[in-house]
């Protein structure tokens, strides 16, 4: 925001100030014509309250002397507040003794003073830093906006954090260009995400995913939006580069609150939402009339006479559409059954969240800790995911060359639960969901098994996440401008899934039971030269060396013909039918990235960036990928020529960038010659 955006919008709110002085000055007076002895009684309260030791007055403008309406003026601590009036004064009584005041505007940066018995104290706000001057995350440090070469953005995450949404993802639909986030249909799903459309042919299509400076490998709906400080996308090759063999699709860039930069008593803090969800547009399925009157349309050879079909056949029977729809429809029909399964399968779905934060810290230590939870159920009948969500972050200043630290975080999902399908809604209406007594019709249609008997079997689907890393940074006190940071993370995720069907395989029952335990770990070591030269020249030495690790394995086990299926799934051997699979997996990558940041008085930047990724699933021959990058920008803007003739332009930059990305989610195995082998041992257990 420049100055002359502001001076226009401190003038409107002058006048919207006016108008509603003017507004409340007749509504006194319309009060005091009413009740006439009110007066008396407020002036003399009104007086008191100026000549009150706890009284504290003045005047707020900015830099320049204009005066500021609608400060916000807080004594700190408490709700206890005003705003300044149209000529910028205020009036504030205290609650307390020896209070502080805190003063706060949009695009100035807020104040608070001690009043220290004073009873007159003016104010000068400052304003805040501009745009450009915002940082960045932009891979293994930051930087200014100002100073970017390649394609950044930084999502405006305060804009949508009120957002009903359990993944961070859903909020960032349509609110930055080129991020593309796709639908989603089931609770809890993550949805797909793209990055200037489609970069691959067989490979996937999703960003990299890097969180506090870790690559992360979970889930994105793992991730409490709460928790969530900054996301940067990495949008151009140039910029991406710096990730080398896995940045062809783009990088999101996540940084997590912490308590770093606050000092003083905990903050905690809470909350929470709940809102509901219906389709915004929904297919109402017709009723018995409607339905019978489609089907006779759809078969009028075999309703209407011949040879012109004009006329109904008084002959025919509801029996005659047995053979297309099943005998259900003749027993439907001849009842008069007019079931509405759309009802009976959907219900008002609905998203609830709360939250707890304790922030808080010393010169020396910062913390930050958080407990979520979160419940979403959705439209179709036991579409349900439940998420618990447990992070700490802290911080810790040993000295003035040496801090520590951590990241670390807890997610456990629980996607439990059969829903129907969604064709089932629209079951024909004359076909019963219910028997006389009350109990849901086995097959209520020749499709199947009435989905409101499905979606009471036995089905457990939980997926756990645990993320810690840890690091240290040193400050070389021998060399200015001259760090190093070391990170150590590791992450583990279990997923299980059980399920028992009674009905599947010709109601002769089915049951699994599957696990899968993924393990990573990631080291690296950071290197950094940051030096200002005379104010003229910037330069900035970034060196990476690290190593990654990652290995799973599965285990499922399947079981089917049950004689006794009380235990369900906990008892496979009970099936007559039994079959078991697994699998392992393991991969590393080694690399090393280089890049050098230039810029001369904030005017001609250069960036340039050199990953060299080696990847055990490369070919044997060629086990290591070079990914390059250089990008340079001229500020026209802080030219003589375009101050002196252009003032009505703040700013302007043009951009030229250059880099190579690669994509190696094709598999890690797609290089080598593979020979599968299937072999099922079947094993009776029953006489």
């Amino acid at each position: 925001m420049n100055s002359t955006t502001k001076k226009r919008c401190n003038l409107l709110s002058k006048l919207f100030f006016r108008t509603i002085l003017i507004f409340n000055c007749f509504s006194f007076f319309l009060i005091n014509t009413a009740v006439g002895e009110t007066k008396g009684t407020f002036q003399s309260d009104f007086l008191d309250v100026r000549q009150s030791n706890n009284t504290v007055k003045g005047i707020v403008t900015d830099s320049n002397g204009e005066t500021l309406v609608g400060v916000n003026v807080i004594e700190t601590g408490t709700t206890n507040g005003t705003v300044t009036d149209i000529d910028g004064q205020y009036i504030l009584v205290l609650q307390g003794q020896n209070s502080s005041i805190t003063f706060s505007y949009i695009g100035f940066e807020s104040l608070t003073v001690e009043v220290n018995s004073r009873n007159l104290i003016d104010i000068i706000l400052n304003e805040e830093s501009s745009y450009l001057d915002e940082v960045v995350v932009i891979g293994y440090g930051t930087m200014k906006k100002s100073d970017l070469t390649g394609a950044v953005v930084n999502a405006d995450i305060e804009s949508f954090r009120e957002s009903s949404n359990v993944s961070i993802i859903q909020s960032l639909q349509g609110t930055i260009p080129g991020l593309n986030v796709g639908q989603i249909d089931q609770s809890g799903q993550n949805p797909s995400i793209s990055i200037r459309g489609q970069n691959t042919i067989s490979g996937s299509t999703s960003p990299l995913v890097v969180v506090d400076g870790i690559i992360f490998r979970g889930s994105m709906v793992d991730l409490n939006p709460n928790d969530i400080q900054s996301i940067d996308v990495l949008k151009d090759a140039s910029s991406a580069a710096i990730y080398g063999s896995e940045s062809a699709n783009g990088v999101l860039l996540i940084t997590t609150k912490s308590g770093r930069g606050y000092t003083g008593k905990p903050k905690i803090s809470y909350s929470g939402s709940y809102s509901l969800q219906t389709p915004s547009h929904e297919l109402i399925p017709l009723n018995r009339e409607g339905y019978i009157k489609k089907l006779f349309d759809a078969f009028w050879e075999e309703n209407r006479l011949a040879p012109d079909y004009l006329e109904m056949d008084p002959n025919t029977k509801w029996s005659v559409y047995s053979q297309f729809k099943g005998t259900q429809h003749v027993q439907g029909y001849d009842d008069g059954t007019d079931e509405n399964w759309h009802d009976l399968l959907t219900d008002n779905g609905y998203i609830q969240s709360h939250d707890i934060n304790i922030m808080g810290g010393t010169d020396k230590l910062n913390y930050y800790t958080s407990f979520g939870y979160t419940a979403q159920d959705g439209w179709l009948l036991n579409d349900d995911y439940t998420r618990y969500n447990i992070r700490m972050n802290l911080d810790n200043k040993i000295n003035e060359w040496l801090n520590v630290g951590t990241q670390s975080f807890m997610s456990i999902a629980d996607y439990s639960g059969i829903s129907p399908a969604l064709s089932q809604i629209w079951f024909p209406p004359i076909n019963k969901a219910y028997d006389g007594e009350g109990n849901p019709v086995l097959e209520p249609t020749a499709l199947g098994v009435n989905p409101l008997i499905n979606i009471k079997q036995p089905d457990l689907n939980k997926r756990m996440n645990l993320f810690g890393n840890v690091y240290a940074e040193i400050k070389f006190p021998f060399s200015e401008g001259l760090s190093y940071r070391v990170n150590y993370s590791r992450s583990y995720t279990h997923d299980k899934r059980y399920n028992f069907n009674e009905n599947a395989n010709n109601y002769q029952g089915t049951a699994y039971k599957n696990h899968a335990v993924n393990n990573d770990w990631t080291f690296d070591n950071i290197v950094t030269y940051d030096r200002n030269f005379n104010g003229i020249h910037n330069l900035t030495l970034t060196f990476v060396y690290g190593r990654e690790s990652r290995n799973g394995e599965t285990t499922g086990a399947n079981s089917t013909i049950f004689l006794n299926n009380v235990l369900g799934y906990h008892s496979l051997e009970s099936g007559a039918i039994q079959t078991t699979t697994s699998g392992a997996w393991e991969e590393s990558s080694l690399y090393t990235m280089g890049r050098l940041v230039y810029n001369y008085k904030s005017k001609y930047l250069i960036t340039g960036t050199y990953r060299r990724d080696g990847f055990s699933g490369f070919g044997d021959n060629n086990k290591f990928g070079v990914f390059p990058s250089i990008a340079v920008a001229w500020v026209l803007s802080e030219e003589d020529f375009m101050k002196g003739n252009s003032s009505f332009i703040d700013y302007l930059k043009l951009r030229a960038s250059y880099g190579t990305n690669g994509n190696r989610t094709v598999g890690r195995y797609q290089t080598m010659a593979r020979v599968s082998n299937q072999y099922a041992s079947l094993v009776s257990t029953k006489n």
